[in-house]
């Protein structure tokens, strides 16, 4: 318990510094959201040419939309409580205790967190780090790792690794922005106009320079 003693850090002040990178990384919180407008729901680029031009409208489904920042901290909260961490608000952390704890936030992000890139423009489109809260919770680590000891064995790294690699490979990290092609014709010797439209996906990502 030598360790442990030095440490003045609780369970709720990892907490605490949790969850506010996550509401500073986070571009979609009410209130300090900066989301384009390409990637919100309504919007519509067009392109003209002398025969009539085309639409690109952004899917609703894949629009982006913001979230309150109590909508988070309460997400965030209900995992704690599936982790089995949020009883344990005022004690200190052992080192067993530190690392489950960083990987259940590790999963969490892992789940929630999602990389938003619009389309336009198209050499070079915007994007932002958002907080997706249409997914299922994902699964806490399982309690046998959550004991509160300052002793760590290699198969518990092992285990821990593996459980973050399971939990990263079934999420979806990025949210691709889907815009439905509607074309239109235009005859001006008969002042008449039509239109057609049809659906494609135009997702647009550019990670890295």
């Amino acid at each position: 318990m030598a360790t442990r003693a030095k440490v003045t850090l609780t369970y709720n002040d990892l907490k605490n510094s949790a969850i506010t990178q996550i509401l500073a990384l986070c571009k979609n919180i009410s209130g300090s959201s900066d989301i384009p407008e390409c990637m919100r729901k309504g919007y519509v680029k067009q392109f003209k040419h002398w025969t009539g031009g085309t639409n690109f409208i952004l899917s609703d489904s894949t629009a982006v939309y913001d979230v309150t920042e109590q909508t988070v901290r309460t997400t965030f909260d209900n995992f704690l409580v599936a982790c089995g961490i949020n009883t344990k608000s005022t004690q200190i952390p052992t080192t067993r205790g530190l690392i489950n704890f960083w990987n259940n936030v590790s999963s969490f992000c892992t789940a929630y967190i999602r990389l938003a890139a619009g389309g336009f423009p198209e050499n070079d489109p915007p994007k932002r780090f958002i907080f997706d809260n249409s997914v299922s919770i994902p699964s806490a680590i399982p309690t046998t790792l959550n004991k509160e000891e300052e002793t760590i064995t290699a198969d518990d790294i092992n285990n821990l690794f593996m459980y973050v690699k399971r939990a990263s490979a079934d999420a979806s990290k990025i949210k691709a922005m889907v815009y439905n092609m509607q074309s239109f014709c235009s005859c001006s010797s008969s002042s008449s106009s039509s239109s057609c439209s049809s659906s494609v996906f135009i997702g647009y990502m550019k990670l890295g320079d």
